[in-house]
C-alpha cells in the first residue's frame, strides 16, 4: 500500500481483491463515525481512514491473532489516533454508539465443507456471523441517515438484499463486479440505508482486460490511491 503497511502472517485470510475494492468504493465522504465488522488485517479501516481525514474508526475482530495483528497494523499507521480495535464477536460487542457507516467484508460460506483450521472457518463461514445478525445489529446501531456497506458473492448478495428489505434496510447503490467483461459477475458491492430510494444507483466494475492479466483502467482508477503498482 502507498501510505500504510499491512502485516498478515497471523491472519487466516490475507489481503484480497474483495477488501481492496470495498475499501476504495464505499462512500466515506461525510461519515465521521465508522464501524468495521470483522476487520481481519485492518485493511478496510486503514483505507477508510486514509480516504476521510476526520473519520473515527472502530474495528471489531473475533479472532485473537487477527485482532492483535490489526492492532499492530493500526499502531504503525499515520492514523493510529483515529483507529480503535475491539477483540470481540459482533454478538458480544457492547456498544451504545450509533454510526454513520457500518462496513463489512463478511464470511459467506453457509453449510459448506470446512477447513481443518478453526481460524479459517471463523473467517469464512457464517456460523459466527449470520446475515441476520449483521442486519439486526446494523438496524440498531446506524444513525438515521447511516449506511451499511457490504461485499458478497452474487447469490448471498441477493439473499441479504431480500432479507434486508424485509427488515427495513433498503438497497441504495450496487456495483456488480466481474473478473473480465466476458465473465459472469462474481461479487456485488452494496450500500443500504433505512430510506427507500426512488431508484437504485447501478454500477459495474470489471477487474481485468480480456487477456486476464492486464488491469482495466476503471480498476486502476478505483485503487490508484492504494496500490503501489499503479
Amino acid at each position: 500500500m502507498k501510505k500504510f503497511e499491512i502485516h498478515q502472517d497471523k491472519c487466516a485470510l490475507k489481503v484480497g481483491t474483495d477488501g481492496i475494492i470495498l475499501g476504495a468504493w464505499t462512500n466515506v465522504n461525510h461519515q465521521k463515525e465508522i464501524l468495521d465488522i470483522g476487520t481481519g488485517t485492518g485493511l478496510i479501516s486503514l483505507m477508510l481512514a486514509q480516504r476521510n481525514k476526520e473519520a473515527l474508526l472502530t474495528a471489531i475482530e473475533i479472532d485473537k491473532d487477527a485482532s492483535q495483528q490489526a492492532q499492530s497494523n493500526f499502531s504503525i499507521s499515520p492514523w493510529k489516533n483515529r483507529l480503535t480495535l475491539e477483540h470481540s464477536s459482533l454478538q458480544e460487542y457492547n456498544c451504545t454508539k450509533k454510526f454513520d457507516l457500518i462496513v463489512s467484508n463478511p464470511p459467506f460460506f453457509n453449510n459448506a465443507l470446512k477447513s481443518e483450521s478453526e481460524q479459517k472457518n471463523t473467517a469464512r463461514h457464517t456460523d459466527s456471523l449470520s446475515q441476520e445478525d449483521l442486519l439486526n445489529y446494523s438496524l440498531k446501531h446506524l444513525k438515521t441517515e447511516g449506511t451499511l456497506s457490504l461485499i458478497l458473492p452474487c447469490q448471498e448478495a441477493e439473499q441479504i438484499t431480500e432479507l434486508a428489505s424485509k427488515k427495513g434496510l433498503f438497497l441504495q447503490r450496487r456495483c456488480i463486479v466481474q473478473n473480465t467483461s466476458e465473465a459472469k459477475p462474481i461479487r456485488w458491492m452494496m450500500e443500504f440505508s433505512c430510506t427507500q430510494p426512488d431508484s437504485i444507483t447501478e454500477e459495474k466494475l470489471i477487474i481485468r482486460e480480456k487477456d486476464k492479466r492486464t488491469y482495466t483502467e476503471e480498476f486502476k482508477m478505483l485503487t490508484k490511491d492504494f496500490y503501489t503498482i499503479f
